[in-house]
């Protein structure tokens, strides 16, 4: 800004997008893996004031921002894996949907004094703030997912040879508020 002011910054954005998104690809019907999509945001700028040759202010805010689903192909249904030949299909097994974001300010004050008590000291006092959050939810596809064994036709749901595991999920919210300060002496 002028010689005593110096401002600057950044903005970084970045995706990472996958179709077919799935542990271990080839025991996976292309039906049953996941659509996995996942921007993510960063930004920085700070200030940096002399306010005078003994006096400098620092202030500075910097975040973060993404998303990462991995969502189904077919909708809410489970998915079926064979327990004969460990094939999967129908659809992917579960959903997560995460949401994550990080923001934090933080400003300084350094004073440079001579000859007080003793000497020369460096004083530097500062405040930090963040917010932030990150929520996510996740579950089985259906609520469930069928195990079917001994190859048998698991469209019949009289037949004793398979397992299913039922998961409903979760929904998880965090959210972090802090306020920090400190002063040295040097």
């Amino acid at each position: 800004i002028n010689d005593d002011n110096t401002m600057q910054g950044f903005v970084q954005w970045d995706t990472y997008k996958d179709t077919a998104s799935c542990s271990d690809c080839r025991f996976y019907l292309p039906e049953a893996t996941s659509n996995a999509e996942g921007p993510e945001w960063f930004y920085n700028t700070s200030w940096v004031s002399i306010i005078n040759p003994e006096t400098v202010l620092d202030v500075r805010y910097s975040g973060y921002n993404a998303n990462f689903d991995t969502t189904p192909k077919n909708g809410d249904i489970p998915q079926h894996c064979d327990a004969n030949t460990q094939i999967c299909s129908q659809n992917a097994k579960s959903f997560r949907l995460r949401d994550r974001e990080r923001n934090q300010i933080n400003g300084s004050l350094s004073y440079h004094a001579r000859n007080f008590i003793h000497g020369d000291h460096d004083f530097k006092f500062g405040v930090e703030y963040e917010f932030s959050y990150a929520d996510t939810v996740d579950g089985y596809n259906g609520g469930m997912y069928y195990y079917d064994g001994l190859g048998l036709n698991y469209y019949d749901p009289t037949s004793p040879n398979y397992f299913r595991y039922l998961w409903t999920g979760y929904d998880s919210f965090s959210r972090v508020r802090r306020t920090s300060t400190f002063a040295q002496d040097d």
